[in-house]
Parts: C-alpha cells; structure tokens; sequence
C-alpha cells in the first residue's frame, strides 16, 4: 500500500530520528558524524520522506566535479522497517535523481553489498547497472557491487 509521504530537506532537528532509522537499518550504521558532514557539504542531496510529521526515511545524495563532468554519488538511503514496501524508497530515489540531473550531473554511481539482493534489485529498477565487483569493500570483508546510471 503507497503512503501519503512528502519529501523536503534535511534538518538539524531530524538527526535522532535520521539514527534510528539508521540503526534499524544498517548492521554497521553511519554515526551522527557523517550525516552532520553531509548536511553541511550537500544540503541540497539530503532529503527526508515524512509521513504526517514523523520522519520515516532519508536518502543523501553528493555530487562533485572530475574534469568537465558533473559526478553524482548515492551515500545512503533508508526507510524505517514500519514503512518499507510503500514507495517510500521510491519516492525518495526519484526526489534525489531529479535533484542530481537539475544540477547538472551526468552520471550517479553507488555501492552495495554484494549479498543485498532486495537493495540491488531496488537500484535496477531505477536504471542503475552494475559496473564492477570492489573485493572486500566492506569492514568485514564483504564485496560491493558498483552500480552506475547515466542521467539525461
């Protein structure tokens, strides 16, 4: 079932909420450090999906300049366990892709963990491919799977 959600920035005031989903999410989750990090340095790429006023998943998006090209980069997104399966997701992916092609990227990659086959799954659906396996990315040793997508 699709859940009413709207989509807006991040907030300081949403950083508890934002580690609680984190920590249901993630066996290894981001500390407050790094969402401060990108709040300040791409606050432009850090949405929340809110369910009437509750904070129910983010997704933060970074993009730099190589070369001429505009580089787009997927850090993490997560839904709240309560709220999976409900075009949360989604619905921040599309927010964040459209972000990432009004600014003028190009091309937007991310890694995922090998074994994660709902989230590579997820990713396709988006149009992202998969490039290359980068052996023992992860603290224990685990793959990634780099995926990419040209933006339009």
């Amino acid at each position: 079932m699709q859940l009413d959600v709207k989509t807006g920035k991040f907030q300081l005031r949403h950083l508890n909420r934002v580690l609680e989903i984190e920590r249901a999410s993630f066996k290894h989750p981001y500390n407050a450090g790094i969402f401060l990090y990108y709040r300040f340095r791409s606050p432009e790429g850090f949405l929340m999906a809110e369910a009437g006023d509750e904070v129910v998943g983010y997704i933060i998006v970074s993009t730099q300049l190589l070369g001429w090209r505009r580089e787009g980069k997927l850090i993490s997104v997560a839904v709240d366990p309560d709220y999976r399966r409900r075009r949360v997701g989604s619905k921040l992916m599309e927010e964040a892709l459209r972000y990432l092609a009004k600014s003028g990227t190009k091309r937007v990659s991310l890694e995922v963990r090998e074994s994660n086959l709902a989230a590579i799954k997820f990713y396709e659906t988006f149009g992202f491919q998969k490039e290359r396996i980068i052996s023992r990315y992860y603290e224990n040793g685990e793959n990634a799977v780099q995926m990419c997508r040209e933006l339009v």
